[in-house]
């Protein structure tokens, strides 16, 4: 993606839109708000999936399902920076690892409700709930960026299983400059 003459890569792009809606919605925005949009936004990309999971998605599902799977990255890197951790992360779907992708819809579909829970006992790790500090250790910051980053993962793997990428990148450029013109970013 391109702005002002300055490339963009499409994670960092989604970052920007991350910041911008939490502005435009400046009060639910702490760790556990995210922790109840990650299971909102998983459960929607675990259905969107479920549906297509007999015949390649098109037209309103494909789109439908880059919208979930959008919500879920915008999530993931939520969550990822409110500890500092965005840079961190890849900022684009192709720096993902290939390697251990199971290139099964049934796979990503669990994959995707264990990472979401993963993640969201980082966060409560993170935040120092109940006894997670004496069961996991105190590196709980580094426990949020391996979980941020194993959703994501998943996601990436499902945008190459559908042939998608472009697609959830053109998506997900539309988002920035839909809230560029709204004037949340600058």
């Amino acid at each position: 993606m391109t702005d002002n003459s300055t490339q963009l890569d499409n994670l960092v792009a989604l970052q920007h839109v991350v910041r911008a809606l939490e502005l435009r919605f400046p009060d639910h925005n702490g760790p556990f708000e995210y922790g109840t949009r990650l299971a909102e936004e998983a459960g929607e990309l675990i259905e969107a999936a479920y549906t297509v999971k007999n015949a390649p998605p098109v037209g309103g599902q494909k789109q439908h399902l880059l919208k979930e799977m959008q919500d879920v990255l915008r999530v993931a890197y939520g969550i990822a920076g409110l500890y500092g951790l965005t840079d961190k992360l890849p900022t684009s779907l192709s720096k993902f690892s290939i390697a251990d992708d199971p290139k099964d819809l049934v796979a990503y579909i669990a994959h995707i409700g264990i990472r979401s829970g993963e993640l969201a006992n980082a966060i409560n790790h993170a935040e120092g709930m109940g006894v997670k500090k004496e069961k996991h250790g105190g590196k709980s910051i580094e426990h949020v960026h391996a979980k941020a980053y194993a959703l994501a993962q998943v996601v990436a793997w499902m945008a190459a299983y559908f042939d998608a990428e472009a697609e959830l990148e053109a998506q997900i450029t539309a988002a920035y400059f839909d809230y560029k013109g709204m004037g949340f970013i600058a």
